[in-house]
This record gives structure tokens, sequence and C-alpha cells, in this order.
């Protein structure tokens, strides 16, 4: 569990400034063919890219930090929760939209591909809040790994989306850090 802080973290830095469009191509990899909601993944997209124009913004990069200070304060335990039922998706990540009120409250958690598995997720950051976003019903998204992907079927993905650094973030346990979580600002 060190290691998945560790990862998630430094990865989290990493990826608040390298953007998430590279999850784009591999997230079509990621879903069931045959589990398809047409309605759910367009809302789902359209969020995504909202999310990432609005991450680009001088309000969205001020945003990020204090937002991902009261993400990490509850994910981790979350995490310890929810992480068994997750892995019997077969997956070692998912992609994810939170939408947020004005008032800094998770009205939505929508998760890619959407599986029972990350149901567990779905309940436990419902609710949860983060500091007051820009504007009202503000999308953000994230890269969720309960599993290390080194290894799995997700490498793949997991590699276009941070490169060669996965390997040191995953490996270099890093005392520093107080708390964690596996999900990934982008």
């Amino acid at each position: 569990m060190r290691h998945l802080i560790t990862f998630v973290l430094v990865a989290s830095l990493l990826v608040l400034e390298s953007g998430f469009a590279e999850a784009e191509s591999c997230s079509v990899r990621m879903g069931d063919p045959g589990d398809v909601d047409y309605q759910y993944l367009t809302r789902w997209n359209n969020l995504y890219i909202e999310s990432e124009r609005l991450e680009k913004t001088k309000e969205g990069k001020s945003y990020a930090h204090p937002m991902l200070e009261a993400h990490n304060s509850f994910f981790i335990k979350l995490m310890e929760k929810c992480q068994a039922e997750a892995r019997k998706s077969g997956k070692s990540m998912f992609m994810a939209i939170a939408i947020v009120s004005k008032s800094g409250v998770i009205e939505q958690y929508m998760t890619y591909p959407r599986k029972a598995e990350y149901q567990c997720f779905v309940n436990g950051v419902v609710g949860q809040t983060y500091p007051s976003p820009p504007a009202d019903h503000y999308p953000v998204g994230f890269v969720v790994l309960f599993d290390n992907p080194i290894g799995s079927p997700d490498e793949a993905c997991v590699r276009q989306i941070y490169g060669n650094r996965i390997d040191k973030m995953w490996s270099t346990p890093n005392p520093a850090f107080k708390h964690g979580s596996s999900s990934v600002a982008h």
C-alpha cells in the first residue's frame, strides 16, 4: 500500500502538469463492447472534454491543489475499503468524473468503464466535499489506479498516460507524503 500511496501522489503532480488527454485513446479499450449505455457514455465524454478544458484555465489551475488535498483526505480510506471489489473487474484502473456543486459537495461520480465493481467508489465519493470550485456543477477528471498496473492488461494504457515514469513512481516510496490516494486528477 505504501508504494501505491507514493505512486499516486507523485503521479498527481505530474498529471496536473501534463493533462489527461493521453488517456482518451486507451480508454476506448477499457470498456466492454457489449456493455454500452450510449446516453451515459455521451454524458461522460462531454464532461471529460469540459473538465479537460477547465483544467487549463487560470481558475482550474488554482483549484487543482486544494481540491487534491481534500480528495486525498478521504480517498485513501475509500481505496482500502473498495479495492478488493474493484479488482474483480479484471482491470487495474478506471477513469472517473466528479461533478462538484458550487458549495463543494460532490453531486455525482461517474466511472468509465461503468462497472458494478466500482460502485463502492461511487457510493463513497458522492456526498464528500471539496473546496468550492470556480463554477457550479464543476467536472473534475480522475484516473483511479487500484492495483499495480505493471504486468496487467492496463499497463499499455497507464504507460501511454505516464510513460516510463510509471516504473519509478510505483516502486519508489516517499515518506514525505502523509496522505495518499490512488486517484489522480487530470
